[in-house]
């Protein structure tokens, strides 16, 4: 079963309304892994952040968010965000 959805981990200006961060917005965008449902996915983002310094090294300018992806929708991150990367992406699962 191939997997449904992507997690994409959303850097986010803290000016921002966490329901008005989106892909074109962020700062910048990691994409994650790859789920078979939405709940793994939820819990494979947060795994991501949790094993990473990106969560603490924010301050408080920025937040994190993890919106998850439903593949069918794209076949490249590239196409959900108009300049990608903004960053070289890490090791993050991109």
């Amino acid at each position: 079963m191939a997997a449904g959805f992507t997690v994409l981990i959303l850097i986010c200006s803290a000016s921002l309304a966490i329901p008005d961060c989106s892909v074109n917005n962020a700062i910048d965008v990691v994409r994650g892994p790859d789920s078979n449902s939405i709940y793994g996915c939820g819990f494979s983002g947060q795994a991501m952040i949790a094993s990473t310094a990106l969560g603490p090294e924010l301050g408080k300018e920025q937040y994190v968010k993890i919106v998850c992806t439903d593949r069918r929708h794209f076949s490249n991150i590239s196409d959900l965000v108009p300049s990608v990367p903004k960053h070289p992406q890490a090791s993050l699962g991109g």
